[in-house]
């Protein structure tokens, strides 16, 4: 990684911004009582499987997940049904000062004043209705990329990223170096390598992220530990 060569070479740290974890490249220290408080409030949308050779880590969409999700649409379609409904206003507001306008001008003797409801009604133009189904679409979309599960497999040979059935990634475990958690609008895990990165998004709470985080951290500390290591102390792949 280039950024990596520049700072080994100005000798400087790299630390990501809005970072969280047990490593020199985070902002902030994630401690082991932290930990104990996300295991504390059943926070069972990630599960651990272990095997002799193998370790599975991966997420489950639970009810509360779905709540959060449904909670979060109704805010945002809430906030454009509000816009709507607004602009309606404002164009009837604006009819009635212009009526205002032609009386004071003396263009016309009469106002005509609707019933206070009316001005409450949107203006259900179909393009307003277009934008709106637009942005749902958009929120729905988000939420099914939310509620896809992330699988990692890990062996004492490589680290390998799906989601549900397809491999997005992989690494070898040998050459992993950190991992950790970005808090950002969409949360989202880091696994540092020597020569590359895997990045698993789309966590919908920061909770789920530090759990995965967490069986993530054991898994490649357990594996690691089982690798031979050459005469300079560095882990060696067996294959």
């Amino acid at each position: 990684m280039t950024a990596k060569k520049l700072a080994n070479y100005f000798k400087v740290d790299i630390i990501f911004t809005h970072s969280k974890g047990n490593n020199s490249y985070v902002e902030q220290e994630l401690k082991s009582r932290n930990f104990a408080n996300i295991i504390n409030q059943n926070s069972v949308g990630v599960k651990c499987q272990k095997k002799s050779k193998k370790i599975h880590i991966y997420t489950q969409w639970r009810w509360s997940n779905t709540w959060n999700f449904l909670k979060m649409l109704f805010e945002k379609a809430g906030f454009l049904l509000f816009i709507i409904i607004m602009s309606g206003f404002m164009i009837k507001l604006g009819g009635l000062l212009d009526n205002i306008i032609s009386v004071i001008r003396g263009k016309d003797d009469i106002i005509y004043l609707s019933s206070p409801l009316v001005w409450l009604i949107p203006n259900w133009h179909w393009r307003n209705i277009l934008e709106l189904v637009l942005v749902l679409g958009i929120f729905i979309y988000q939420g099914w990329q939310l509620s896809r599960v992330k699988h990692i497999y890990i062996t004492q040979h490589y680290l390998k990223f799906f989601v549900d059935n397809r491999m997005i990634d992989k690494i070898k475990t040998s050459e992993i170096e950190a991992s950790l958690v970005i808090i950002n609008n969409n949360y989202e895990i880091l696994i540092i390598g020597k020569n590359k990165v895997v990045n698993i998004t789309n966590f919908q709470q920061e909770k789920l992220a530090q759990l995965f985080l967490l069986y993530l951290n054991e898994a490649i500390d357990e594996l690691q530990q089982k690798l031979p290591k050459s005469l300079d102390g560095k882990l060696q792949d067996e294959r």
